[in-house]
């Protein structure tokens, strides 16, 4: 039986003569090339090709159906493209995620959307979380990436957990106990910094950051609410206190300022959406599916199903 994969099997292996370098360029072992070949010429019944010591060539039928076979193959390639230029999203996916959350990861999945069938743009912008499900709302974002406990206001139905975020203890290198072989308990008595969410009252805030100073064993003498997270940063660069986060990359976290320490807390990554438009679903869930792949290699507990 005739398929795609026989025949572009057996027009690489036309082009290159050799059975190695043409599974190279498929991406495929010598072996599952060489069977695809076998099948193709029982199929049609006769040998495509001559296999003698000194190498391979074609047969005289081999070099008939070839012609036959890349003429296929180009208009069906050619197809393809005008199949995917209707499907394509004909702009950036806009992507929104909170300041210094920005990871590198982020980009390495960029480049795997640049590189798939079809191809496609990512743009990022930067705001609040409260912000972001607004600009969401209306239009501005297809998706937003941001913690779980962010995400109560967007229904369930759309949104989706990403991966496991370990948290991490954020110090201030000014802090005498900011030291390489330093441990998070090490910081159990110290003050301790946390931002407000939009429109959130301190008792409220303080309600939030309760369970994680209990699972630490944390006893702060005070807690400093701070606006933002932006704010946070600068009062624990300023040694004002310390701060829970995740794996930031804040300016002053990568510059040094800020020191970072393991604890053993965790929060929940998810993404998010407003759009019904399947087109535009198609992509959104593509970009999640390589930011899980790349967070994957770097060795994080990836919750997204493939």
């Amino acid at each position: 039986m005739l398929s795609e994969m026989k025949l572009r099997c057996f027009s690489c292996v036309a082009r290159t003569l050799n059975f190695r370098k043409a599974a190279q360029e498929l991406y495929m072992t010598p072996q599952a090339v060489n069977k695809n070949i076998l099948e193709l010429e029982r199929s049609i019944g006769t040998p495509l090709f001559l296999r003698e010591k000194n190498g391979l060539s074609l047969t005289a039928d081999g070099s008939a159906f070839l012609h036959i076979a890349e003429r296929f193959l180009a208009e069906y390639d050619a197809w393809l493209e005008s199949l995917h230029d209707e499907h394509m999203l004909n702009r950036p996916l806009r992507v929104g995620c909170m300041p210094f959350e920005m990871s590198p990861i982020y980009y390495k999945a960029c480049a795997r959307a640049q590189a798939a069938v079809p191809p496609f743009q990512v743009v990022f912008k930067h705001y609040q979380v409260g912000e972001l499900i607004q600009r969401m709302y209306q239009g501005e974002l297809d998706m937003i990436i941001a913690t779980d406990g962010w995400m109560t206001t967007v229904p369930s139905a759309k949104r989706k957990k990403l991966l496991h975020m370990p948290n991490v203890l954020l110090v201030s290198a000014r802090n005498p106990k900011a030291k390489e072989d330093a441990k998070y308990s090490d910081f159990a008595e110290e003050a301790l910094v946390v931002d407000a969410w939009e429109n959130e009252s301190r008792e409220a805030t303080l309600a939030r950051f309760r369970e994680a100073i209990s699972i630490l064993n944390f006893h702060p003498p005070k807690i400093i609410v701070c606006p933002n997270r932006e704010s946070v940063y600068t009062a624990v660069s300023l040694n004002s206190g310390i701060a829970i986060g995740g794996n930031s990359y804040a300016p002053a976290v990568l510059s040094g300022d800020i020191r970072r320490y393991p604890c053993n807390l965790e929060l929940v990554m998810s993404y998010a959406w407003a759009t019904d438009d399947n087109r535009l679903l198609q992509y959104i869930h593509q970009y999640a599916r390589y930011l899980a792949l790349e967070y994957g290699k770097e060795g994080y507990q990836v919750l997204l199903e493939s």
